[in-house]
């Protein structure tokens, strides 16, 4: 395809920051023998709770949320019909994802050490096929591309900041427009604070390397399409 933890993120005015970094959502009780998880996403961009059933598909939904050029995302959203070994099966991909630019991925959430086998190697080469047939894309997507490094954690942490856009009628990240990269603690006074920071990297107006907590250093730029993609890999 493009083709687990850190601490707070330290930078000045840390006392702005909460200490609790998940986003808002909610999940029933996994049950002793750990199966029988159902999890509900709270989803701003869907406006509505996204079900899903495991914790990495629910870290996955981070992700789609976070992603400035995901304009929608489904769970089960369709059922296929495909061949393999002369025997008719059937698929339904964990969610579907719409980007601004009219691809369409369908998204496998497995863990790796089940992705990789023999069986489901073929299984899946198959099905990939069929949504490619249709101009789609498959992805499987694992814990070590959606729980990269710190990279899961900041996300959330970034999405738990980003305001509701009837409360925040400036966007202090399109301030910045023609400027080039540069340190957080610059970027701060620029826009006026790091919490002004904080929210442009919440909205996805500006980015940083999302694998290494924030410092006063985090290097921050204008946003890219290709940053978005990225959150996948």
């Amino acid at each position: 395809m493009t083709d687990h933890s850190s601490p707070t993120p330290h930078i000045p005015g840390r006392h702005l920051f909460p200490s609790q970094l998940p986003y808002h959502s909610t999940r029933n009780p996994v049950r002793p023998s750990g199966r029988g998880f159902r999890g509900k996403f709270a989803s701003r961009k869907m406006h509505r709770m996204v079900r899903c059933e495991s914790l990495l598909e629910m870290n996955c939904l981070y992700l789609a949320e976070f992603a400035r050029t995901i304009t929608a995302f489904d769970e089960q959203p369709v059922s296929i019909s495909y061949l393999i070994s002369g025997r008719r099966r059937r698929y339904t991909p964990d969610f579907k994802f719409l980007w601004q630019d009219g691809r369409e991925w369908f998204v496998e959430v497995k863990p790796a050490e089940k992705l990789t086998t023999p069986e489901n190697n073929e299984r899946f080469a198959a099905i990939a096929s069929h949504f490619e047939s249709a101009g789609a894309r498959f992805v499987a997507l694992t814990e070590e591309q959606i729980c990269h490094s710190s990279r899961l954690e900041l996300v959330q942490y970034l999405l738990r900041m980003r305001p509701n856009d009837s409360e925040h009628g400036d966007r202090p990240g399109l301030r910045w427009q023609g400027r080039r990269a540069a340190s957080f603690a610059e970027a701060a006074q620029v826009l006026g604070g790091p919490k002004q920071v904080v929210e442009a990297l919440a909205h996805r107006d500006l980015v940083c390397d999302l694998k290494h907590p924030l410092t006063a250093q985090t290097v921050v730029r204008p946003f890219a399409e290709a940053d978005d993609d990225a959150l996948f890999v």
